[in-house]
C-alpha cells in the first residue's frame, strides 16, 4: 500500500542564499523543481512511500544559480535569493506554515547581527558539497608564530634546570615517622 508522505525540510539562511536539507531514508528518483515565482516542489520514492512537498518561498529566488545535490539520505539544496539584503522572517510566505515538517537547521543557524563575523566554511556551501578536499592535516604550522608563547618544559628539550629531575625525598624515612606517632598516640 503507498503512501504519500511530507518529509522533514531544515532550512537556514544567509543575507544571500539559503541552505535547505530534505530528509528522504533509502529515496530514489528524486526531482525537484523551482520555479521563478519561488515555488518549491519535491518528490522521491522510497520503498512504498512517496515523499513530497510544494511550498512557496517567502520571496523569490534566482533559479539559473541555485543548485541541488542527493546523497542517499538527503537531498540538499542551494537557493540563492534574487537580492541579497535582510534575513527572512519564515521559510514560505504563508504566516501558518507547516512547523512539524519546516525546521531551522541548527548546524547551519548564524544569527544575522553575527553572519559577517562567521567564516565562510562554518556550515556553508562547501560543506553541502563535498568541499573538505582530504583534511590535509594542519599544513605548514610554525611553532614561533604562536606569539612568544613558551614551548620549554613541554618535553622534547634538554631542561636540566626543571625541578621535577632532582631525586624523590627519602620516602621511607616519611613511612618511619608516621609508625612512630602511630605508636606514641596508641599509648598514650
Amino acid at each position: 500500500m503507498a503512501t504519500t508522505t511530507t518529509p522533514i525540510l531544515k532550512w537556514a539562511q544567509r543575507k544571500d542564499k539559503l541552505f535547505v536539507t530534505v530528509e528522504v531514508p533509502d529515496a530514489t528518483e528524486p526531482k525537484v523543481n523551482l520555479n521563478a515565482e519561488g515555488v518549491l516542489a519535491f518528490k522521491a520514492q522510497s520503498g512504498d512511500n512517496t515523499y513530497s512537498f510544494e511550498y512557496t518561498l517567502n520571496e523569490p529566488v534566482d533559479v539559473e544559480k541555485s543548485k541541488w545535490n542527493f546523497t542517499g539520505r538527503y537531498a540538499q539544496l542551494v537557493l540563492i535569493k534574487k537580492e541579497a539584503g535582510p534575513h527572512w522572517p519564515r521559510f514560505t510566505k504563508e504566516k501558518n506554515f507547516d512547523k512539524k515538517h519546516i525546521q531551522v537547521d541548527w548546524t547551519r543557524y548564524v544569527d544575522e547581527d553575527e553572519e559577517d563575523e562567521k567564516p565562510a566554511a562554518a556550515g556553508g556551501e562547501e560543506d553541502m558539497f563535498g568541499g573538505m578536499g582530504g583534511m590535509g592535516g594542519m599544513g605548514g604550522f610554525d611553532p614561533s608564530s604562536m606569539g612568544g608563547f613558551d614551548f620549554g618544559g613541554m618535553g622534547g628539550g634538554d631542561d636540566s634546570d626543571d625541578e621535577d629531575d632532582e631525586e624523590p625525598a627519602n620516602l621511607d624515612d616519611l613511612d618511619n615517622k608516621e609508625e612512630s606517632k602511630g605508636t606514641t598516640e596508641e599509648s598514650k
